[in-house]
């Protein structure tokens, strides 16, 4: 093989390695054989479970202690949202703000049941700073309650990082100030669909179902998705092709399954 064919073969299998699982063969007369890094392991995922909508202003739940009590960080959470009466706008912005500062939270999986059998399925990824950005222009009395309760808790100063003030403790009354700004006894009028009646409460918020998500997110919400048997039948080229940070991995009936870094695939394809 000339030095210009050797060359030739040597880009070429640069291009092609991304995409190979593995590759024998005969390279300037010299046998090769390389076995590509396998897929990273899942993410570990942090569920909000029982964190639903009804958090009321003047109950007596710790909505952010289970949650927040471990000190481990994780890189996403899944948010279902069932069948759009279990988060509401206020709820879901403070939580993915609390999330991000608290537990380093990057990416939120968000599912909701599809059709009549009352499964989760996937409907796509977003990261809590676009959520937050989206949901400030979609309805900015939310995040000018977030900012003025914010502002309450930091004042006075209280000594220490930014970190130290913000903690499960604190998070809890910034959820029950956010909330209590936003309710009202009586509305005058009834048919408005930016205010819920919540336990007789009237809230300045909307129940996020698929419909709310989507209109409030737009292009910020990533419906990227790889679709395996299992999260063991995952093959690095399609999550490479997939783009982005974080791949979700769905099952045939988009059943969510898995969250993967691409990043950390693509640094174990170039090492």
């Amino acid at each position: 093989m000339t030095g210009c064919s050797q060359r030739f073969a040597s880009v070429l299998l640069g291009l092609l390695l991304p995409y190979l699982q593995g590759l024998t063969g005969m390279v300037g007369g010299v046998t090769l054989e390389i076995s590509l890094a396998q897929l990273p392991p899942p993410i570990p995922a942090q569920p909000l479970g029982e964190l639903r909508g009804q958090v009321l202003p003047d109950s007596s739940t710790k909505a952010f202690g289970a949650l927040l009590r471990d000190p481990a960080q994780s890189i996403y959470s899944v948010v279902s949202l069932g069948n759009g009466h279990e988060w509401l706008t206020s709820r879901l912005l403070v939580f993915a703000t609390v999330l991000r500062e608290l537990r380093g939270v990057r990416c939120l999986v968000i599912t909701a049941w599809s059709g009549d059998d009352g499964v989760d399925r996937l409907v796509g990824t977003v990261t809590p700073e676009d959520l937050r950005r989206a949901f400030s222009w979609e309805y900015p009395w939310l995040e000018a309650a977030l900012a003025e309760a914010w502002q309450q808790i930091t004042n006075p100063p209280i000594p220490g990082s930014r970190r130290g003030i913000l903690n499960p403790q604190t998070a809890d009354q910034l959820l029950h100030d956010v909330t209590h700004k936003l309710t009202s006894s009586a509305v005058a009028d009834q048919g408005d669909p930016e205010w819920m009646n919540v336990r007789g409460r009237h809230e300045h918020a909307r129940w996020v179902d698929v419909a709310v998500l989507g209109s409030a997110l737009g292009g910020a919400l990533d419906h990227r998705r790889v679709t395996v048997r299992s999260v063991q039948d995952a093959q690095p080229d399609p999550v490479l092709a997939a783009g982005g940070r974080y791949v979700p991995l769905v099952d045939h009936e988009n059943r969510f399954l898995a969250l993967l870094d691409r990043h950390a695939l693509l640094e174990a394809s170039s090492g």
